[in-house]
């Protein structure tokens, strides 16, 4: 049995991330594995899904309408397009103040799964027989949070 070293997972994650892996490469499409349970949350990119229960939570309002994109704003750049494949079977509520600089999205009830595409980042399926997640934002490192971390230390 081979021991597994930083320097070997490391070189393995450079191959994947340069797409010279034979199984894995960025962008591939994902689906949950139905073995997924409450708390379990996989990446596209900086959007983060997860599978929750429970209903929706404190401070977010019910959508009147479902909107397709995830990401908040007008301008949606490459890098902000993670939509719903279809809004059919799709509940929606939203942060009362859901905007460019919160770390919550929506939360979804569905009622027959739902596909979460992405043009680069690959599609993420999230079967029917879950029927809520939460979608979560990615923090950018900046200068405020260094602030933060120095004060904690």
């Amino acid at each position: 049995m081979s021991m597994l070293t930083v320097k070997s997972a490391v070189e393995y994650a450079n191959k994947i991330a340069k797409g010279q892996h034979e199984t894995l490469r960025p962008g591939m499409p994902y689906v949950f594995s139905e073995a997924a349970s409450d708390g379990d949350m996989v990446w596209q990119g900086d959007l983060g899904i997860g599978i929750v229960s429970g209903g929706p939570p404190t401070g977010y309002v019910r959508a009147e309408k479902v909107s397709k994109c995830l990401v908040p704003g007008k301008d949606h750049t490459i890098g902000a397009r993670h939509c719903l494949s279809s809004c059919d079977g799709v509940e929606m509520w939203l942060p009362e103040t859901w905007s460019e600089t919160t770390l919550e999205g929506p939360y979804l009830r569905l009622s027959n799964g739902a596909k979460i595409t992405h043009p680069v980042h690959g599609d993420v399926t999230v079967p029917s027989r879950f029927n809520e997640i939460q979608i979560v934002y990615q923090r950018e490192w900046d200068q405020e949070l260094a602030r933060e971390r120095k004060a904690k230390d």
